[in-house]
């Protein structure tokens, strides 16, 4: 590596392309990575290839800085800090965040435990938000039994 470059932290959603003839697809990834921005594709081909034994050219791959993540994409509010990072969509209501089961880092010591840092945080909304909506979800069906079982009072 060139020392006059600074490195850039990425993260990069890779997943199987679906024209790609696999025996068993690969699950959406979120990988994070540092390089130096000219030639960060190639480096993120490296590391997936060596790291996970697979012919990169059989995945789609995209990947966004870290400045374009939280500058261009982020959801939450400045106060959430690296949190931002692990969003992975939202709906009216909520910010969902990447899977940590399917996320991998490649990066420096002190960004990893960063990274992990932030990434405990959204761990655990990511808990929250699956937990509301299976409370959700017992309540509905609670509700629509009690209807079905008592009839005459759920009538409007």
């Amino acid at each position: 590596m060139t020392a006059d470059l600074p490195l850039v932290l990425f993260r990069a959603t890779v997943f199987t392309r679906e024209d790609a003839s696999h025996a068993s697809p690969l699950p959406e990834y979120h990988v994070f990575y540092e390089a130096q921005r000219p030639r960060s594709t190639h480096v993120l081909d490296t590391l997936l290839h060596n790291a996970w034994a697979v012919d990169v050219s059989t995945l789609l791959i995209t990947a966004c800085s870290e400045r374009e993540l939280i500058e261009d994409f982020a959801l939450g509010p400045a106060s959430d800090g690296d949190v931002r990072l692990f969003e992975d969509g939202h709906d009216a209501q909520h910010i969902f965040y990447c899977d940590p089961a399917y996320t991998q880092f490649f990066v420096r010591p002190q960004t990893q435990m960063r990274l992990q840092l932030a990434q405990v945080i959204a761990s655990q909304r990511r808990a929250e938000l699956q937990a509301r909506r299976a409370f959700d979800v017992a309540r509905r069906a609670s509700d629509r039994h009690w209807i079905e079982s008592h009839p005459s009072r759920g009538a409007a």
